[in-house]
């Protein structure tokens, strides 16, 4: 079957295919990463990851432009609209909201501690995190479902069942990210130290978009560099979806604009070049 894609974006070529959720054949719709309301619904010019890096930049020739924003078009009209759109979306833009107001504050050059508490609803942000990850892992055939890996079992069970806690192999981190560019990295493998010792192998997904960042490791005995200073949200027993917690948020020392894409010293990231994807607003030039 010749792949068909969309300036590298991968469009399905069929109207159904298995929901990347709940895993049954359906009617398929478009799920918006992030989801509206996290960041303004704007033109978006959007590119594999591999493609935008290997080229320095985006042109006609490497991207799309998306005037509804970088969306993919993987799941069923129950886990977009009730599950995402209803029980797990609000907490994720309420979330961002308040980072967002963190952020401006950072850009205007006034003073905050190293740490800020924020309130956060935790299961449902990363809920909806984690569903927008599963969504983003399109095919131009949808006529399998995604493979019963362990991640990506982990990450569809904690979804669809709506009161589910995470599994200890789940790893969720967050930090500021003051950038309108948005990038979504499915199964990165990031080593650290490569020549050393004391190097260290992580698997995870991550997305980026204004004004936080999302990394949700799949192995529980993996471990970050202490240098990037993630926030670590944890989930504790009994929590429930409508349960608040405070979140200590990093403001100072945070990761690079463009972690993990590019990489320093003896550190390494490696991607599925189908499974990555970069995009920023699209703005007209004016002549």
């Amino acid at each position: 079957m010749k792949e068909v894609v969309a300036k590298g974006i991968p469009k399905p070529i069929n109207k159904y295919g298995y929901c990347n959720i709940c895993a049954k054949r359906v009617e398929l719709t478009n799920d918006h990463v992030p989801p509206k309301g996290c960041v303004g619904v704007n033109p978006q010019q959007a590119s594999r990851l591999a493609e935008y890096l290997k080229a320095g930049g985006l042109s006609k020739r490497n991207a799309k432009i998306m005037q509804n924003g970088l969306k993919f078009k993987s799941i069923c009209s129950y886990c977009n609209n009730t599950l995402l759109g209803t029980y797990y979306d609000p907490a994720l833009k309420e979330f961002a909201k308040k980072v967002s107001n963190i952020v401006k504050l950072k850009n205007k050059k006034f003073y905050l501690p190293s740490k800020i508490s924020i309130t956060i609803k935790p299961l449902p942000v990363l809920k909806a995190v984690v569903g927008h990850l599963l969504a983003a892992r399109v095919r131009v055939d949808m006529s399998k479902p995604l493979p019963d890996a362990p991640a990506i079992k982990s990450m569809q069970d904690f979804v669809y069942n709506v009161n589910k806690l995470p599994d200890e192999y789940l790893k969720f981190y967050c930090w500021l990210y003051p950038s309108e560019i948005q990038v979504i990295i499915l199964g990165a493998g990031l080593i650290t130290d490569l020549f050393s010792s004391q190097r260290n192998f992580v698997v995870g997904d991550v997305v980026k978009f204004f004004p936080v960042g999302f990394l949700v490791t799949f192995d529980s005995q993996s471990a970050l560099p202490n240098q990037l200073n993630f926030s670590q949200i944890s989930i504790p027993n009994g929590l429930k979806l409508e349960d608040e917690l405070e979140l200590a948020l990093n403001t100072t020392d945070i990761p690079p604009i463009d972690w993990p894409e590019y990489q320093e010293g003896y550190s390494v990231m490696l991607l599925n070049d189908e499974f990555a994807y970069f995009a920023k607003k699209y703005k007209k030039r004016k002549f």
